[in-house]
């Protein structure tokens, strides 16, 4: 990392990659050849683990992925995206949702396993874009038990820049930062960045319709 760093320094301002400010470098990402295997190429996230002191155009280096997800061709990236938009996931703070050495199904069950961090080729959950801040206030809906067990709730496209979702409180009401336990409903469908689940999935159950998940954050 240092030498790639040092050598691209007088090509490269740093600082265009430090979003929040923070003078660390947000997330560097090394990408070799397939061919190079997987043993020790596997795509993977983690930190930083240099000479802090080492700084490039006075910032420190942050997240670090490497991997041997090519680009397929000028028409096929989809696995290039899919496994670094994953590992970009880490660097913002969530975790696999998989089982390491298990099959698949022992992670997330069924439909409720497409999700980026679990499945790839698919969008993130509803549970993720909550960890994640990308719901504008608007877009979540809380059920708030005031004595009228009955409630309505409209729920829009998941797979949209407009989808919505639906907080149900598991005893205590949500906490500001949703650090909470709480499930969450998301009406899904096989739109925009879950139109290659047919494809990819095809052994599993797949189509539109309400999906909750139990989220204990």
């Amino acid at each position: 990392i240092d030498e790639v760093l040092t050598n691209m320094d007088e090509y490269v301002d740093f600082n265009s990659f430090d979003a929040n400010g923070d003078k660390t470098i947000d997330a560097i990402i090394i990408s070799v050849p397939e061919t190079a295997g997987e043993d020790h190429w596997w795509p993977c996230a983690g930190r930083y683990a240099g000479n802090f002191n080492n700084t490039i155009d006075g910032l420190a280096p942050g997240h670090i992925i490497v991997g041997n997800a090519e680009i397929k061709s000028a028409d096929d990236s989809q696995n290039f995206v899919s496994s670094y938009i994953h590992e970009l996931g880490h660097c913002m703070g969530l975790p696999d949702y998989y089982l390491y050495d298990q099959r698949s199904s022992e992670g997330l069950h069924g439909s409720a396993g497409f999700d980026t961090m679990d499945e790839l080729f698919c969008d993130f959950s509803c549970a993720s874009k909550l960890m994640l801040g990308w719901y504008r206030s608007n877009q979540i809906q809380v059920y708030d038990y005031n004595g009228d067990d009955e409630q309505t709730f409209i729920l829009t496209d998941a797979q949209t820049e407009n989808g919505s979702c639906v907080i149900i409180p598991c005893g205590n009401a949500i906490a500001d930062d949703l650090c909470s336990e709480f499930i969450v409903l998301e009406y899904t469908t096989l739109n925009n960045n879950n139109k290659s689940i047919p494809e990819k999935y095809w052994w599993l159950r797949f189509g539109n319709g309400i999906r909750a998940f139990h989220v204990e954050a």
